[in-house]
């Protein structure tokens, strides 16, 4: 069920997230160009048989003192 909702989820996210989603759906093991559409998701259990990838992380988390220190550093020498 989590698989099928999360490449329901990602059929959703298309318009926004367009290479995100695409990451979603080969960790899914989604090859089916018809899964990727808007009407695969009107009936629920589309996914028969999942094996789901382990991939890098889709939404990388961010170091706080990295980043105030990017951000620093860009800053320098303006008003």
């Amino acid at each position: 069920h989590l698989a099928e909702s999360l490449r329901i989820t990602a059929v959703l996210l298309q318009p926004f997230l367009t290479q995100t989603t695409e990451k979603i759906f080969a960790q899914l093991g989604v090859t089916d160009a018809s899964l990727k559409t808007w009407d695969s998701i009107q009936s629920f259990g589309q996914l028969k048989s999942v094996t789901v990838q382990k991939g890098e992380p889709l939404f990388p988390r961010l170091e706080a003192e990295d980043e105030v220190a990017y951000i620093k550093s860009k800053m320098q020498g303006t008003a």
